[in-house]
């Protein structure tokens, strides 16, 4: 079993604040300390620096401003101790004016044999410094970075901001120039980490390797108040330099990550086997991205279960589909020594089987995922029969020697005989078991067909062959209504209508019954006629549901489905265009894939995991604010997944809908239907509206006229 931990939570700004690294900047460092238009405090400086009410931070933020001139003086800061050999990183936002010129820089200068005096003067050797230039920005605010490690003896570093590079003449500063929000701080390194420059607080993308569209960005990352995180375009990669690490070894993975996308994007850890020559690579694991609307943090325990692993790298890919990019930060790496978990087991979806001649057989599906602990064992797997009928055989192909048992994961299973089987699937890593069951049912031809039917041919009665009449239908207590029927596909159809008496209550139900309890393979189908008043209200008008199925129009006059799985969720399926005449519709599933069949053609098709929530057994009807109205008929359950030739001959019921008495004649019958519709409080769902305009009038009569004793 994989060892997975995955926790996902959006971080805050307050959250962040509790990260940041202390800013050996410590007086003024953001500006907000003086008055707009007086001398900035806590900094060396000539007269022409002051305050100014302009600032990247906030509304309102302040900074300091450097007005034009030939001053080379500028800001200086207080000094401050520095490490030898670690690492320092300066940042700071600034922009200049549109019109500025000349050459103003800031320089990050360190010395040694330092002293720092009373008030932050610094007195010792120079040993280097690292210089920005401020090009122009045209107004704009922008960051700027730069690492910087010295090694020496009372080391001290200060920051000094000039507008000419102490030039004069030609070279003299001719402009404005803003600059905000300094930090100073050390850039800490974790020596468990597996990977180099995992924050990418470097300012670039040192011990990394990426594709030309990567690039570090100030304006996003985590670690220092949003400075610095790699942003991963659609279509590009970044992926770290190979580390050590081998088979059986325990790793803690994190990150920050951020998905600027409707679409998915992968961090994928792949396993490498330099040492044994050929092929490298050996495999990968891949873990989706969501899109997300703030930072969140991926974790990751994971036990190294594929042999030969000698070094890995953790790649992060962007969907070459999506427009959006992916923005990560923080990778954490370090070994970990796990506790042994049990395997988890999966023996696959139980199914209904049809024994059509002396034997079936059948492909097991098992399959297990473990930690790869303990390292020096390899799992082993055994099928068995728990239970079986009395006095009946089973063959696993291939077996152990017992024609009952197999060590293989997925073997094929042979029944010879009806009756109910349970098998189990056990795996052992070495210290700990673990098992799951499928049970398969296996019966004869007669067995599968129509489970329940309903006809409505004046009654709400299941007509089918099978199973028991318990499933009857029954109007709702309190509903009411009183069951209507008019001329339907073969013989009457039931009238479905929502009236305000009828709100939110179910109009027909059924009892709890194993008729309608059907197995993960399946047909429903039926007939509708829907009324004009379902189309283009914005909403789902339900015909019918069970806690497992639903269907109904959707808000694009289209018939819409769903199918509800035990542990997967729910499948949608929609398609065809709905007119209010009568219409065929078909859900099949067959295991693997579900399919919706509108009026003989197949409208969606969708995977699913070969199960069902299964049916509760209550068939009803829900009104009110999401009710269907209109004429249902031959509404029917099937055992099992019936092809598209049974759907296509059933579509083929549908007569023209001039021919109401559905003999293919056009004649005084007809004629006595459309008398009769005419009278009918309920035009819309009348067989008599022939152009559904909802009015039965000389036009329908007209359409009649026209086809006289016309055969179909």
């Amino acid at each position: 079993m994989k060892l997975l931990k995955f926790s996902f939570f959006c971080i805050s700004a307050f959250a962040l604040s509790i990260c940041f690294a202390e800013n050996l900047i410590t007086d003024n460092a953001d500006f907000e300390s003086d008055a707009v238009g007086q001398p900035v405090s806590g900094w060396f400086k000539d007269s022409a620096i002051t305050a100014s009410g302009n600032g990247p931070s906030r509304p309102g933020s302040k900074s300091a401003y450097l007005a034009g001139g030939t001053e080379d003086y500028g800001l200086r800061s207080r000094g401050f101790e520095v490490t030898s050999g670690e690492t320092y990183r300066l940042t700071f936002d600034y922009k200049t004016a549109g019109t500025t010129n000349g050459n103003p820089e800031v320089r990050f200068l360190f010395k040694e044999n330092a002293v720092i005096d009373s008030i932050g003067n610094v007195d010792g050797d120079f040993i280097g410094a690292e210089v920005l230039d401020l090009t122009p920005t045209e107004g704009t605010w922008e960051t700027l970075s730069v690492a910087s490690s010295r090694t020496g003896t009372d080391i001290a570093g200060l920051i000094r901001i000039t507008k000419n590079k102490f030039a004069s003449g030609s070279d003299s500063f001719n402009g404005e120039v803003w600059i905000d929000n300094v930090k100073i701080y050390l850039v800490e390194t974790d020596p468990d980490n597996l990977f180099s420059n995992p924050g990418f607080e470097t300012g670039d993308l040192t011990n990394w390797y990426k594709s030309s569209g990567v690039n570090v960005i100030s304006d996003n990352g985590e670690s220092l108040e949003g400075i610095y995180a790699a942003e991963i375009p659609a279509g590009d990669d970044i992926r770290t330099v190979k580390t050590n690490a081998a088979y059986g070894d325990g790793l803690e993975i994190s990150f920050d990550y951020k998905v600027n996308s409707d679409a998915s994007f992968e961090a994928v850890l792949r396993y490498f086997d330099n040492d044994g020559g050929g092929t490298a690579f050996l495999s990968q694991d891949s873990y989706e991205l969501n899109p997300t609307d703030d930072w969140a943090v991926f974790q990751l325990e994971k036990t190294i279960t594929q042999q030969n692993t000698d070094e890995i790298d953790i790649r992060f890919i962007a969907d070459t589909a999506s427009s959006g990019e992916l923005i990560i930060d923080n990778l954490s790496a370090k070994f970990a020594v796990f506790e042994n978990q049990s395997p988890l087991v999966d023996a696959g979806i139980s199914k209904l089987l049809r024994l059509d001649s002396s034997q079936i057989s059948e492909m097991l599906e098992g399959a297990f995922t473990d930690d790869g602990l303990p390292s020096d064992s390899s799992p082993s797997v055994l099928w068995t029969v728990l239970d079986k009928p009395e006095g009946s055989s089973i063959v696993f192909n291939p077996n152990n020697g017992s024609e009952e048992e197999s060590d293989v994961l997925s073997p094929e299973v042979i029944f010879s005989e009806t009756g109910d089987y349970l098998l189990e699937l056990c795996v052992d890593d070495g210290q700990l078991q673990a098992c799951d069951q499928v049970e398969f049912n296996v019966r004869t031809p007669d067995y599968f067909g129509v489970t329940a039917k309903y006809d409505f041919n004046s009654n709400m009665q299941d007509s089918a062959a099978k199973g028991s009449l318990q499933d009857d239908l029954s109007e709702a207590p309190n509903s009411g209504s009183t069951a209507n029927y008019l001329p339907g596909i073969l013989g009457d159809s039931f009238v479905l209508s929502n009236t305000a008496e009828q709100t939110g209550e179910p109009l027909v139900y059924s009892e709890l019954t194993d008729d309608l309890n059907l197995p993960a393979a399946y047909t429903i189908e039926g007939f509708i006629r829907p009324h004009p008043d379902n189309f283009d209200d914005g909403q789902v008008n339900r015909i019918f549901s069970t806690l497992g199925f639903f269907a109904g129009i959707d808000s694009s006059n289209s018939l819409f489905v769903y199918h509800n799985q035990q542990l997967s969720g729910t499948v949608e399926l929609a398609g065809g265009n709905l007119w209010p005449h009568w219409h065929h519709f078909a859900v099949t599933g067959d295991y693997e894939n579900l399919k919706l069949y509108v009026d003989g053609v197949l409208a969606d098709t969708k995977s699913y995991d070969g199960t069902i929530d299964n049916f509760s057994g209550v068939w009803r009807e829900t009104l009110n604010p999401a009710g269907f109205k209109g004429l249902v008929d031959e509404i029917q359950f099937h055992n099992e997944a019936r092809d598209q030739a049974y759907i296509e001959s059933r579509a083929q019921l549908i007569m023209p809908t001039r021919d109401l008495f559905y003999d293919r004649i056009i004649d005084e019958q007809d004629i006595m239907i459309f008398a009769h519709g005419w009278l009918n409080s309920f035009p819309c769902n009348s067989a008599a509206d022939l152009n559904h305009d909802c009015n039965v009038d000389i036009s329908d009569f007209a359409e009649l006229s026209l086809n006289w004793l016309h055969t179909f």
